[in-house]
């Protein structure tokens, strides 16, 4: 991990990472591994990852991410962890933005991200009052290979009616071999500025619109800025929706 500028344990963040890639591996380690994600660099700084509602209802699975600490994304659970009524510690969140919409993006070597239209954490941040900071995952694209799904094609039809229906999709992908290896990259997550956040419990439409085209334009600028040195075969950012 590289973080660009110190962070507060004592503060709430609302962290965003990119991109979502096809199991959110990078951002399960970042926000899931007390020993290898943020937590361990900033002690005292708890991390809450999100993920659908719908996750927590598929056995075994849903043991695994109340193992990592992760909370439904619906703005109730998010609120509630966000006040300091309900809890003793400040706790922070991981939001992988982009969501499985993105994840059919998630080719090798691509930076394709659905960001421009996902505005609900920028609002959240504005209620609670916590700063907004960027987290770029550098190759989170290129450990797993998805099957050509091109708008058109039988992959992409079936990867968008699982996605219209449940909300979550089931991609076709592989790794290394049967046992679905990842493939060998070097994975680094770095960590943007915060933006600060003035707090609002009713935000308007402009004032989430403001925050929102500052966290954009620090995300592409922590992305340029970095792509030379941790992905230099990568294509160059690109805001899809």
């Amino acid at each position: 991990m590289v973080f660009e500028a110190p962070l507060d344990p004592k503060k709430q963040y609302v962290f965003g990472s990119h991109p979502h890639g096809v199991i959110s591996y990078v951002s399960q380690i970042i926000a899931g591994a007390t020993g290898l994600g943020i937590e361990a660099h900033y002690p005292g700084l708890v991390v809450r990852g999100v993920t659908l509602p719908a996750a927590f209802i598929v056995p075994f699975f849903r043991d695994y991410i109340l193992a990592m600490g992760c909370l439904s994304c619906d703005c109730n659970s998010i609120r509630r962890i966000l006040s300091d009524r309900h809890h003793r510690l400040h706790q922070s969140l991981l939001v992988v933005v982009g969501g499985a919409e993105e994840s059919m993006l998630a080719h090798d070597d691509t930076a394709d991200l659905v960001l421009l239209k996902r505005r609900g954490f920028v609002r959240e941040a504005i209620r609670a009052g916590c700063d907004l900071v960027p987290v770029y995952n550098f190759n989170e694209n290129s450990i797993y290979r998805l099957a050509p799904n091109q708008p058109g094609t039988l992959v992409h039809r079936f990867e968008s009616t699982l996605k219209s229906l449940f909300g979550f999709t089931i991609l076709i992908f592989h790794g290394r071999n049967i046992f679905f290896t990842p493939y060998r990259a070097k994975l680094v997550s770095v960590v943007g500025k915060p933006i600060p956040v003035q707090q609002n419990c009713d935000p308007s439409e402009a004032e989430i619109q403001h925050y929102h085209n500052l966290y954009v334009n620090e995300l592409t600028r922590l992305y340029r800025k970095n792509r030379p040195k941790y992905a230099p075969g990568c294509a160059d950012i690109r805001f899809i929706a």
